[in-house]
This record gives structure tokens, C-alpha cells and sequence, in this order.
């Protein structure tokens, strides 16, 4: 019976119900939320520096003549596509970080704003990944539909 009333207790937080269980989640949720978010800051550092690498390497080896295959000519586009997918993926490492940091002042102070600041980037994130799913899909889609008018017209 007490376990039963440990899962449903229930505190009232600026009118807002939220159990017990629910506030241990969050607050225990914290430090994970900012593990992930710093490896995801590493992350962003590292694939930023490739991006510079490859740009310098590949305007290096072009300028010289050394640029004799595709690949090496393509490096500084490839650089710069590093760098963009970088500055697109620091949108969420921001909402996660900020959720970390809801989650961690919720754990101290209770209140209905914490909680809804940890909601609204929760939100955020998810229609964030929701929305780069959808485009990657799309396209996904043309290139599928590209190659199905390439075959066609290859092969009649």
C-alpha cells in the first residue's frame, strides 16, 4: 500500500499536479541531459575542424595542381558542407542544454515555470527532429524518383 502511494503522490506545484516520481525523473534526468549535450558540443568542435581541414587541404592541393581526382577537388565543398551540417546541428544541442538546465533548477526549486521551460525546449527538440526526418525523407524520395528516370532513360 505505501509503494502505491509513493507512485501516486502527487504535489501541487502553482496549480499544477505533478507526482513524485515524476520530479525524481526530471532531476535525475539532469546530468545525462548535459553529458549528452557536451559530447554533442565535442562533436560540433571536431566535425568543425575536419570541415576547416578539408577546406584548406582540398584549396591547397587545387591551387598546386595537385588536385588530379575528383575527390581532391570536391574537399573544400566537402569542408564547407562539414561546417554547414555543424551550425544546423548546434539548433539542438541548444534545446538539449537548456532542458539540462531546467531539469537541474527543478530538481532545487519546484516551480511550474522550471518545468514549463524544460517542456517547451522538450518541444522544441522534437519538432526539430521531426521536421529534419521529414526533409531528409523528401529527399530521400527525389533522389529514389532521380534514379528511377536515370534507369529509364538509360536503359530504352
Amino acid at each position: 500500500m505505501s509503494q502505491e502511494n509513493e507512485t501516486t503522490a502527487v504535489a501541487l506545484v502553482e496549480g499544477a499536479q505533478v507526482s513524485v516520481k515524476t520530479r525524481e525523473a526530471l532531476g535525475q534526468s539532469a546530468p545525462w541531459l548535459r553529458f549528452l549535450g557536451i559530447l554533442g558540443y565535442i562533436g560540433l568542435s571536431l566535425l568543425i575542424l575536419v570541415g576547416i581541414g578539408l577546406f584548406i587541404f582540398g584549396l591547397v592541393h587545387n591551387s598546386q595542381g595537385l588536385g588530379d581526382t575528383i575527390r581532391q577537388r570536391f574537399m573544400p565543398y566537402l569542408g564547407i558542407f562539414y561546417v554547414m551540417i555543424a551550425v544546423v546541428m548546434f539548433i539542438p544541442l541548444r534545446f538539449l542544454m537548456r532542458m539540462a538546465k531546467a531539469s537541474k533548477i527543478y530538481k532545487v526549486d519546484s516551480s511550474a515555470a522550471n518545468l514549463e521551460l524544460f517542456a517547451v525546449n522538450f518541444r522544441k527538440l522534437v519538432k526539430f527532429y521531426g521536421i529534419t526526418t521529414i526533409v531528409i525523407l523528401a529527399v530521400y524520395l527525389l533522389a529514389l524518383l532521380g534514379f528511377v528516370i536515370f534507369l529509364h532513360k538509360f536503359f530504352s
